[in-house]
C-alpha cells in the first residue's frame, strides 16, 4: 500500500510510524484526519483462543504486562 500511495495510486490507511518520513518530507499528505483519529494503543490479531502456541502466549503476556504499567 505505501508504495502504491508514493506512485500516485490513491489512498492508504497506513500507521503514522510508517510514513512519518512521507510526510516529513511532503511526498505524502494527511487526508481525511477528521474520519481517523489517532490511537496510541496496539492491536494484535490472533486465531481463536484455544491451541495458542507458547511463543505467541508468551507475547501476548508480555505486551499486556507492559500495558497496563
Amino acid at each position: 500500500m505505501l508504495a502504491a500511495a508514493r506512485a500516485g495510486f490513491g489512498l492508504a490507511y497506513l500507521t503514522e510510524w510508517n510514513v512519518a518520513a512521507d510526510l516529513a518530507a511532503g511526498s505524502l499528505v494527511r487526508v481525511l484526519d477528521e474520519w481517523t483519529p489517532p490511537f496510541r494503543g496496539l492491536s494484535l490479531y490472533y486465531p481463536g483462543r484455544r491451541h495458542v502456541p507458547a511463543a505467541l502466549r508468551a507475547m501476548i503476556d508480555l505486551i499486556r504486562k507492559k500495558a497496563v504499567k
